[in-house]
């Protein structure tokens, strides 16, 4: 963890789900687990934000809500502001939110109060993530 984030803490932030152009760039140009996980498992940060804690491009941070928790990359984008961060719909962003919403399928927003801190935990492939989900081993 860099200094800067030991000294200010977990960067709290209102976390928004959404569909980005990477994800819909793999599913075209780069099928397959590694694209999926580079494009799904992330999580887009202001640069303000990336700034106030001393994430980097690329730092595996761990993203944390009343539902759950998962470990994901941190990227700076221009796409948001100070406060809002965005995470690709997916397993990642699934696995910390209410399991009790309803999803119907529209393009629905969902936005959650979240934690976000630097870790030297591993992102989870999609199997692992889904054996960890059902408390399984991934081997089983």
């Amino acid at each position: 963890m860099s200094l800067t984030g030991l000294l200010m803490g977990k960067l709290e932030v209102k976390l928004c789900n959404a569909r980005s152009i990477e994800q819909n760039k793999m599913m075209v140009e780069e099928p397959g687990e590694k694209s999926y996980v580079e494009s799904t498992a992330v999580i887009l940060l202001s640069k303000e934000d990336m700034g106030s804690r001393g994430f980097k491009n690329g730092d595996n941070v761990k993203v944390t809500t009343k539902f759950g928790k998962v470990i994901v990359k941190a990227y700076e984008t221009d796409e948001t502001k100070k406060g809002l961060a965005l995470m690709p719909n997916g397993p990642w962003f699934n696995s910390i939110m209410d399991p009790d919403i309803d999803v119907t399928g529209n393009n629905s927003c969902y936005v959650l109060k979240a934690s976000i801190e630097t870790t030297k935990e591993e992102v989870l492939n999609t199997e692992k993530l889904f054996a960890t989900l059902l408390g399984k081993d991934a081997d089983e």
